[in-house]
């Protein structure tokens, strides 16, 4: 135990945690019911922008809680005030030792109760010159999730979740304060409102917007969105190169990810369980030009743009890359 934190405390939470776990998902069924994801965003410097996120079990999420506070106490992790030289904010003061230690005992807990995790990055200068402008009347709230980097990189965070838990019944959990969460949550309604599309896009069963200090499990999300927008920008400046002649991956960032890591195009990362997206080049111009052919943003778009629509909707890619 790295910081002590009394049994009262840690139990107050937990029974917080527990209570809202089991009135958010008061479905009945197999594995797939007791899913959630927690997403965290992460800006840097740099100009790369991602959301992260796990998911866990219902039992698990309340045991890695649990074991959570066992290490951070009433401390909230937060990467871009823990990293900073010198650690800002409730860190100020800590020695480099004392974060390594921190890292090093929360990414073992991540990895045990963690049943699947997703990091979506964009470039956000890239992602503004090639984002549409403008939208008709009744079109607008479309426009608003796929303006931005958080409301693409949370639609295209939860595309993934839904193919890595394969289809599973999803509720869905994001940290209030968010940039840009108003058109992110507007657009997510939107696709909500129209009967099965969440799901069917998603596997959205219900989803929150909470306080960061609702959940300690935000903190995980953070730790990932951090250290995969770190990753994207050492690959964009190609250092340090491995044997092989790509950018060798952070010692957190490689037992984050899992076991049997594949390079799938770019800077592209996938195990079984995990995935590590950069969205750029050909691929982000893809996404926008399906964006015009499907017609979003047109309040009378074409028989053939519905047409293509309904065939991406049922494939589960809306639009797709």
């Amino acid at each position: 135990m790295l910081l002590a934190t009394p049994i009262w405390l840690m139990r107050r939470t937990l029974l917080h945690f527990c209570w809202l776990l089991d009135r958010v998902m008061p479905w009945d069924g197999g594995y797939a019911v007791v899913l959630e994801a927690y997403f965290d965003a992460s800006k840097r410097d740099g100009g790369s922008f991602c959301v992260a996120g796990f998911a866990f079990g219902s039992v698990a999420a309340k045991k890695a809680t649990r074991d959570w506070k066992r290490v951070w106490g009433e401390t909230q992790c937060h990467m871009t005030d823990l990293s900073a030289n010198p650690p800002q904010g409730d860190f100020k003061g800590w020695s480099s030792t004392k974060t390594k230690a921190h890292i090093e005992a929360s990414v073992p807990i991540i990895n045990r109760w963690a049943s699947f995790g997703v990091a979506v990055s964009v470039t956000a200068a890239e992602l503004a010159a090639l984002a549409p402008a403008a939208a008709d009347t009744d079109s607008k709230v479309i426009l608003g999730g796929l303006r931005t980097p958080y409301a693409v990189c949370c639609h295209l965070a939860m595309a993934a979740m839904r193919s890595l838990t394969r289809n599973a019944d999803i509720a869905y959990f994001f940290e209030f304060g968010d940039g840009d969460q108003g058109d992110s949550a507007a657009f997510t309604n939107h696709i909500r409102s129209h009967r099965g599309m969440a799901q069917q896009l998603y596997g959205m069963r219900s989803y929150a917007i909470l306080d960061a200090a609702d959940s300690r499990l935000f903190e995980m999300a953070d730790i990932y969105a951090w250290e995969w927008a770190k990753h994207v920008e050492r690959d964009a400046a190609k250092f340090p190169i491995d044997e092989k002649g790509e950018t060798r991956l952070r010692g957190s960032l490689r037992a984050l990810l899992g076991d049997n890591l594949r390079k799938t195009s770019g800077t592209n990362i996938a195990s079984r369980i995990r995935r590590g997206w950069h969205v750029t080049g050909p691929v982000l111009e893809r996404y926008y030009a399906r964006v015009a052919q499907f017609e979003l943003l047109s309040d009378r778009p074409s028989s053939q743009a519905l047409n293509w629509i309904e065939q991406a909707v049922a494939t589960g890619e809306l639009p797709p890359l």
